[in-house]
């Protein structure tokens, strides 16, 4: 298996296992404490919310904003194995335009990124303002 495919394959497993581990965390409760676990001497370890205080859109906000940091991650990985298959073509036409279109892609990669949190930043807040400007 390539490298590149390597990598890729990695952070999809990363990242599905970090997704599901949100969606499917534990809550520490212990039986008859109401909801907390009792440590003793007045200490209590208070339950984790699955999704979080202000519910489903707290759970979706976080599940984007992980989503486009992986997304960054990848892209930036991306851009650093193009740089390093351009450098090291030496002179080898095909590597280095391989590696002049990883950068090109990775560069694009991160802008639609950027432009994606902006454009959900800019909704988001909209939505809880109730103005578009």
């Amino acid at each position: 298996m390539k490298l590149k495919e390597k990598i890729i394959s990695v952070a999809q497993k990363a990242g599905t296992a970090v997704v599901m581990a949100s969606a499917y965390g534990i809550t520490a409760k212990a039986q008859g404490t109401g909801g907390s676990l009792d440590l003793g001497g007045g200490r209590d370890i208070a339950p984790v919310p699955l999704i979080g205080a202000d519910g489903l859109p707290s759970f979706l906000n976080n599940a984007i904003n992980l989503i486009l940091i992986v997304a960054g991650i990848a892209a930036v990985a991306y851009l650093i194995w193009g740089g390093l298959t351009y450098i090291t073509a030496g002179g080898d036409s095909e590597r280095a335009a391989k590696g002049r279109t990883a950068i090109t892609n990775a560069v694009i990669g991160v802008i639609i990124i950027m432009g994606s949190l902006a454009i959900y930043n800019w909704v988001i807040n909209a939505a809880y303002s109730g103005t578009t400007s």
